[in-house]
């Protein structure tokens, strides 16, 4: 059986969930996310709800009811069983996969013997399996991988370790303190004394005698007893056998021959061709979509690649020109710039060039100009120097005729000072200087002053002319504020630089009204496209030559897609001929594959494998059935000619050992009276009390024996069920188990011996060791392979999923991931569902085998 999918109506915390499965399956999530809760969903549609008294109740706390569905396959045939909320389990209903409702009972047949409990033992490995497995001390590991896979082996194991503990408190070999041992010892010593005092009497050695000879017979019938028992036990291990026995007989008879081209292997190569087939198919058929998707893409109308064309030549010659266009539109830009910052300028220089209307001097003017300006300085110069001059010169004059009044006056004051001759001398020349210089001044005192007021006047009329003859200059070149002396130098630079940018703004004007007018005319050329690249009146040179390169951009785009869809076309159609071509050559080998084979169609050859291999599964069980069972149980059970034989075999010995017992309770009886008669003939007391004191020391220790020996004989048969139902599976599955093993411990140890009381392994150096002789961890490995092998055995005549609740969370990430690999090999045989909360397993799982609760 494989589960498809999961329908959860309402279980517990899930409610209308659907999930998909594949053969190995990962349900990851963390704790209380459901996973617990889904696995048992899934065991309780298959087996039917638990009541409300199980250890959980999984009722929905909502208003869902309990309920869902499981859509399984078994041998081909898919089936959808549902189970909701009811009585007894719950409501069944199975459908086939049309929702056609089947029979009652079909779910029985689904699941053959298989029911919850043979379900959790063989198919269902929670944490607590491994878990305790991890707890036990290596003899306990070790006796568990000898019984593993025997339905209820923790009981028997409990029951085993009891009934040794038990027996153990009453009698052990070597023990001194259990109570049987005690007791022995003190019987040995009472027993001396009764001896000794019953010496003097031969009629007591009569007798014990006796009593002794019919002990002896009691422990003959006891040793009787055991070889029947042992022929019994061997009798029960063949009739537990007969099954195998049965199948082989009866394979043995059924033809066997394998026709050829039918085996796994050509299996597996037509259903390569048929996947390739299917592969090109559906290529063509994408390959044909494509090309009708894009032949409707090619046959969409266009109209501006439509009007290009059409007018292919003008516009390409009016696209030459289309850069150069806008170039002149950024170039008239900057002219309003350099336009707008030549008026500035010339704003600036006119104020210093005398105005906007005043005219440069020719050379003759200038010459004008410096004569007349030298001509005014040196008539300033003159009236200047005239005026200084006559100040001068008067008062010289004045001067001279004072020192020499003043000469006469100092000879008179030296002619008096010196007396005699000089004075009258000296008088006489100081007095005539006097008198001359008093005339003098006299004389130039009376000059007048109308000489001076002429020279003045004739200046200052000069210089008014110079003025009148320099302003009617200035009307004349219509000069403003500017001083004389400035004409000649820095008025004339200022007049040059005006009209130079006079000049470069009219040739700024002029060259952008010619631009203009280019862009323009070249803008009219394009009217007849102006609804295609919609031009308006009201757009500016720029963006009406943007919206030309857009419409051209656009046109370009239009044909490269257009270019771009022919090239796909002829790449999809050249594509599809060559899958066409392969589909014919697969078509072709496929026609091969079944001419080679005489079988007319794919049906035809699935059946006759599907035969084959039936034919193939009955050689193996047979091999199977022939290594399992060894020789001499063969030819024990050839004597039989049915199993009813065998069982009246049975029914013989179990007669037969009944009658044992009954003898052997007899002759207890005879002997209890010969000890009785052995009492009676005591003679004093104290014989009397020692052997009374016996008797009731035999009674009590003939009690511990007794129940000694039920504890004893009781493992004794535990181990021989327990050892009949495992060595016919162990060797089944030894080839797996060894293969398992290997694969967990990375090729450490490569092969696993079952013995009749023991498993040893060896490993690749060719050293073997004994079970006990492991690691734990290697045992937990050890124990899982042989699980996981019996588990696919019993998968062969009952296919169940695999489902293990986080069975590896004590191991370490590497011995996870071989764990992980093998589960992905068992998936290729049985199913397996894995539900984990470690998330290392996410990395190692692909996406599509891996489910997340959240």
């Amino acid at each position: 059986m494989r589960i498809k999918k999961v329908e959860v109506s309402g279980f517990g915390k899930l409610h209308n969930l659907t999930l998909d499965f594949h053969e190995f399956q990962v349900i990851y999530g963390r704790n209380e996310a459901g996973k617990t809760t889904l696995l048992n969903f899934i065991k309780d549609v298959l087996f039917g709800f638990r009541d409300s008294r199980s250890k959980r109740d999984f009722t929905p706390k909502d208003d869902y009811k309990m309920g869902g569905r499981l859509i399984v396959e078994q041998d081909g045939t898919t089936y959808i069983i549902q189970r909701n909320e009811g009585k007894n389990g719950g409501k069944l209903t199975v459908f086939d996969e049309d929702e056609n409702q089947l029979p009652d009972g079909i779910l029985d047949r689904i699941l053959g013997p298989i029911n919850r409990d043979s379900y959790d033992n063989l198919f269902y490995f929670g944490n607590v399996s491994l878990n305790d497995i991890s707890r036990l001390n290596k003899e306990e590991l070790s006796k568990r991988i000898q019984r593993v896979g025997v339905v209820g082996i923790d009981s028997w194991i409990d029951l085993e370790n009891e009934n040794q503990e038990n027996g153990g408190k009453i009698y052990k070999p070597t023990g001194k303190k259990p109570e049987l041992n005690q007791l022995l010892v003190e019987r040995e010593r009472l027993n001396a004394k009764v001896h000794e005092a019953s010496n003097e009497y031969p009629k007591y050695r009569e007798l014990t005698i006796q009593a002794k000879k019919d002990e002896e017979k009691k422990r003959q019938n006891r040793i009787h007893r055991n070889e029947l028992s042992q022929q019994l036990s061997r009798v029960d291990q063949d009739l537990s056998s007969w099954d195998k026995y049965d199948q082989l007989k009866h394979l043995q008879n059924d033809d066997l021959d394998i026709k050829q081209g039918f085996a796994e292997s050509d299996f597996e190569k037509f259903q390569d061709i048929q996947n390739k087939l299917a592969n090109i198919q559906s290529e063509v058929q994408d390959d044909e979509q494509k090309i009708d998707r894009f032949k409707s893409q090619h046959h969409e109308s266009n109209d501006d690649l439509q009007f290009y064309n059409d007018n292919a030549d003008l516009i390409r010659s009016l696209e030459i020109e289309l850069d150069g266009q806008i170039q002149q539109v950024s170039r008239i830009e900057r002219l309003d710039h350099d336009i707008k910052s030549a008026q500035v300028r010339l704003s600036e220089d006119e104020p210093d060039a005398g105005g906007s209307e005043s005219v440069p001097f020719d050379d003759d003017e200038i010459d004008q100009i410096n004569h007349l300006m030298n001509e005014y300085q040196d008539v300033k110069e003159q009236m200047d120097y005239y005026a200084q001059s006559s100040s001068t010169t008067s008062n010289g004059d004045n001067t001279l005729s004072l020192v020499v009044g003043a000469t006469g006056l100092v000879l008179i004051g030296i002619g008096i000072f010196m007396g005699g001759l000089a004075i009258p001398i000296l008088v006489v020349i100081g007095l005539l200087c006097m008198g001359f210089g008093l005339y003098r001044y006299v004389q130039k005192s009376k000059q007048p002053v109308e000489n001076k007021d002429e020279k003045n006047n004739y200046f200052q009329t000069k210089l008014e002319q110079i003025d009148q003859m320099l302003d009617q200059m200035g009307e004349k070149h219509h000069i403003e504020n500017i001083p004389y002396n400035q004409w000649n130098d820095s008025l004339q630079k200022a007049m040059r630089r005006r009209d130079s940018d006079r000049d470069h703004l009219r040739d700024f004007v002029q060259s952008q009204k010619t631009m203009n007018e280019r862009v323009e005319s070249y803008l009219d050329r394009w009217n007849f496209a102006a609804n295609r690249t919609g031009l308006s009146d009201y757009d500016s040179e720029m963006v009406a030559l943007n919206k030309i390169k857009q419409f051209l951009s656009n046109v370009r785009d239009q044909k490269r897609k257009s270019e771009q869809i022919n090239h796909e076309l002829s790449y999809l159609t050249s594509n599809a001929d060559t899958h066409r071509a392969q589909m014919k050559d697969v078509n072709g080998r496929l026609n091969r594959f079944l001419r080679e084979r005489d079988v007319t169609n794919g049906t035809e050859f699935k059946k006759e494998y599907d035969e084959q291999r039936n034919t193939t599964e009955k050689s193996k069980r047979k091999e199977e059935l022939e290594y399992s069972l060894d020789q001499a149980l063969i030819e024990r059970l050839q004597k039989y000619d049915n199993i009813d034989q065998l069982k009246n075999v049975r029914h013989d010995l179990q007669e037969q050992i009944d009658q044992l017992d009954s003898d052997f309770a007899d002759q207890s009886d005879q002997v209890a009276q010969l000890n009785v008669q052995i009492k009676n003939m005591e003679k004093d007391g104290t014989l009397d009390s020692l052997t009374q004191e016996l008797a009731s020391m035999d009674t009590k220790v003939n009690e511990l024996v007794e129940k000694w020996l039920v504890y004893r004989l009781t493992n004794q048969w535990i181990e021989k069920v327990l050892d009949a139902a495992s060595s016919g599976r162990i060797p089944k599955v030894r080839k797996d188990a060894a293969k398992f093993f290997k694969t967990l411990t990375d090729g450490h140890y490569k092969k696993i011996d079952y013995n009749k009381k023991s498993i040893s392994v060896l490993s690749d150096d060719g050293i073997k060791f004994k079970v006990e002789e492991l690691s734990k961890g290697t045992m937990q490995q050890l124990y899982l392979s042989l699980v996981f092998a019996l588990t696919l055995a019993f998968s062969d005549e009952y296919p169940m999923p695999i489902m293990i609740d986080d069975g590896f969370v004590d191991f370490d990430h590497f011995r996870t991931d071989k764990a992980i690999d093998l589960m992905k090999e068992l998936a290729k045989s049985t199913q397996v569902v894995y539900f984990t909360a470690d998330d290392r397993i996410r990395s190692d799982v692909n996406d599509e085998n891996l489910i997340e609760l959240k």
